[in-house]
């Protein structure tokens, strides 16, 4: 990190106290995490166009960011945590998401620490977000009301949800907004759907935290995880109480906010 601590030409921002701008960070990961609004791309344009940080160590930093929301939605979802190791059925509507999601995810991620340029980088996004809008808006006005419980989804199914995580580790494609999306189309009850992104992206988060974010500064990380853990948790139960009091209108929204990201993501890339 000494690349960025020490640059002499640094863009605006660069020069406010690292702690202040690892503190922004943290809280700014924490509150979009569980919004589908992909947190990894907005940390990454963050460090790397207002910060000046070199792409391989802002994604560090990105991804060790999930620190903290993990541990906010463990916090937030823990009655359903308690039945993951208490329901045999929902060990398994867990546990098979989660080894799917983690070999693809594993590889994006270094894939892009090893070989993403800044022109890379902005590709990703502009399209990630595309996908992350499209996806939203054909979940969002899907015919009928989902009728089905989480626990009720086959192996199958559970795959798909998995490898639908997993590619969100590319930077633009948010992982809450695309297994939403995906539980959403599998006809899962809004509410449930809700409370399973929470807890699907307890293991997969803190993998990718644990992994990307090893080789950055103990002291930036402890900031970096206090920071996201106290936003995740006011991101993370405003989540949930929404989905409890406009369950039926979960879908609605999704299409909304699919819509407008679409219309915010489609003219700078076709321009």
């Amino acid at each position: 990190m000494s690349s960025w601590r020490s640059a002499s030409s640094n863009p605006p921002g660069a020069n406010a106290p690292v702690e202040a701008t690892t503190l922004i960070a943290g809280l700014l990961q924490g509150l979009l995490e569980w919004l589908p609004v992909s947190s990894s791309g907005q940390l990454l344009l963050y460090y790397t166009s207002l910060l000046g940080l070199p792409l391989r160590e802002a994604l560090q930093e990105a991804y060790a960011a999930h620190l903290g929301t993990a541990a906010s939605a463990a916090i937030i979802a823990w009655h359903g945590v308690v039945r993951v190791f208490r329901e045999r059925r929902m060990f398994r509507a867990v546990l098979v998401p989660t080894v799917s999601a983690a070999p693809l995810g594993l590889a994006i991620i270094k894939l892009l620490s090893a070989e993403a340029s800044m022109d890379v980088l902005n590709a990703v996004l502009g399209i990630a977000l595309l996908a992350t809008g499209a996806l939203l808006h054909v979940a969002g006005g899907g015919r009928g009301e989902g009728a089905r419980s989480f626990q009720q989804l086959g192996v199958g199914e559970l795959v798909a949800v998995g490898l639908a995580e997993g590619a969100a580790a590319l930077p633009g494609l948010s992982r809450s907004g695309t297994v939403l999306a995906v539980l959403l189309l599998l006809r899962v009850k809004p509410a449930e759907a809700v409370e399973a992104t929470l807890i699907l992206g307890i293991p997969v988060t803190l993998a990718a935290s644990l992994y990307a974010g090893s080789s950055i500064p103990a002291s930036d990380a402890a900031v970096l995880a206090a920071a996201s853990l106290l936003s995740g948790l006011l991101s993370a139960k405003i989540m949930l109480e929404l989905a409890a009091r406009f369950e039926r209108d979960i879908p609605k929204l999704l299409a909304v906010l699919g819509a407008l990201i679409l219309l915010l993501t489609l003219p700078p890339l076709i321009g």
